[in-house]
């Protein structure tokens, strides 16, 4: 695999000590907020959320909340510039708004039972300004949903869920992994569980008097039918070129008993085509992929595990950085960053998030590997 002729110094990582980190976001003030499930940061003890300065230190002004979380798997900003949303199946009741200081956002309600949040995204609108939410939950401030809905940003009240547009079947799990915002569309990805693939839910077109709601399951069916089953993540991205573009991975019917890492890539809203993603001609296996984030530059990150074909023993596993190119309608991969490979203590390295710090030009990774009795994750810059 290419790694960009980089060497990765661990001893210069951020050390964070917990099961996992799922999210990372660069402020305008060039400090990291970093969220998942942990309790210590460079010896600081924390609780499941920290900020660090430039030079990867614990901004000891933010502040880390007391309760008893149990994972914070999204962190993103207001769009009114006010401070941060994050997310998650945690004592926070699934997704709560923070001030810059770490403190609990006064007069922001949202409160989502049920079920895990998995997704957030945000919207400005013409009146308001939307959060978006999607998950496995089925109750949204006391209201029945199915794992979708749209919220004023300021109050946390509910305006618009799926339920309320989309007749789901009975007995039918929905579970909505992604969901991603380009102008007044909201994109959301995901599966309806005992269905054999992944495939797109659809997309919520918002006005300030009624949504519609385009339902592109049927397209991405036909396409699938060689697949025989759909395991991973689904994840779904509005491009700044104007594009669509979701991955997943999948078992291919006679191909290999591997996952096949598999790119969906959305033409316009009535044409979809479904591409493998190759690297260098040859496949991809074993992929799990997480949240794709473009870059100003176009490209887009996601970070992963591979399993690499043929091989046994420590090697066999490889922590992975993707770097993906979307040009028009054909998506490739540009990249595979070689983060770490090998077994230690019987675990796999993982990387859960890859984020391009605009300000530096640098790579934000997140490597988890196992040490001693601790699950030790670390912030590699590249």
């Amino acid at each position: 695999m290419a790694n960009f002729n980089i060497k990765f110094d661990e001893k210069a990582a951020t050390r964070i000590i917990g099961s996992s980190v799922t999210d990372i976001y660069v402020d305008s003030s060039q400090k990291v907020i970093v969220v998942g499930t942990f309790h210590e940061v460079n010896n600081t003890p924390v609780n499941c959320i920290t900020r660090l300065n430039p030079d990867g230190s614990v901004d000891n002004s933010f502040y880390s909340p007391d309760e008893n979380n149990y994972n914070i798997n999204r962190v993103i900003p207001s769009v009114s510039g006010n401070g941060y949303f994050i997310s998650g199946d945690l004592s926070y009741e699934g997704i709560k708004k923070l001030t810059y200081e770490g403190n609990i956002m006064p007069g922001f309600s949202l409160s989502l039972k049920d079920g895990a949040v998995i997704d957030i995204a945000t919207m400005q609108g013409d009146e308001y300004n939307y959060i978006i939410a999607v998950g496995t939950f089925k109750e949204a401030n006391g209201i029945p949903c199915d794992g979708v809905i749209i919220a004023r940003e300021d109050t946390g009240e509910i305006i618009y869920n799926l339920s309320s547009l989309l007749t789901i079947p009975a007995n039918t799990f929905v579970s909505v992994e992604s969901v991603s915002v380009a102008s007044n569309k909201i994109y959301i990805a995901g599966r309806f569980h005992g269905n054999d693939y992944p495939h797109i839910l659809g997309c919520f077109t918002i006005s300030e008097v009624t949504p519609t709601y385009e339902d592109y399951a049927p397209l991405f069916s036909s396409q699938l039918q060689d697949t025989q089953a759909g395991f991973g993540l689904v994840n779904i991205l509005a491009h700044s070129n104007g594009y669509v573009y979701a991955i997943g991975t999948a078992l291919k019917t006679g191909v290999s008993a591997y996952y096949r890492a598999l790119g969906f890539k959305a033409i316009d809203t009535t044409d979809f085509e479904v591409v493998e993603l190759d690297y260098n001609n040859s496949p991809v296996y074993g992929v799990q992929t997480r949240k794709m984030k473009e870059a100003e530059d176009g490209y887009i990150y996601f970070a992963g595990a591979y399993e690499v074909p043929g091989v046994s023993g420590d090697e066999k596993y490889e922590a992975i950085c993707t770097k993906l190119q979307g040009t028009g309608s054909y998506l490739h991969i540009a990249d595979l960053i070689t983060v770490a490979k090998g077994v230690r203590n019987n675990t796999a390295p993982v990387c859960n998030v890859a984020l391009k710090n605009e300000f530096t030009g640098n790579l934000l990774v997140g490597l988890v590997r196992q040490e001693a009795n601790d699950n030790l994750y670390k912030i590699l810059t590249i």
